[in-house]
């Protein structure tokens, strides 16, 4: 699926925040399970940053 603005606000939110916190262990992310979450940007994006959703 392509990102769409949504998603791409998502990323970058999320990045910030990884970023900030730099977390050792995998994190569990919480999502609504909108379009923004089922691009392949985002699980890409959670695979590369040991993050769950």
């Amino acid at each position: 699926m392509k990102n769409t603005p949504k998603a791409d606000l998502v990323i970058d939110a999320l990045l910030m925040a990884v970023w900030r916190r730099k977390p050792k262990d995998r994190v569990l992310i919480h999502s609504d399970r909108g379009v923004q979450y089922t691009c392949s940007d985002w699980r890409t994006f959670l695979k590369d940053n040991n993050l769950q959703a």
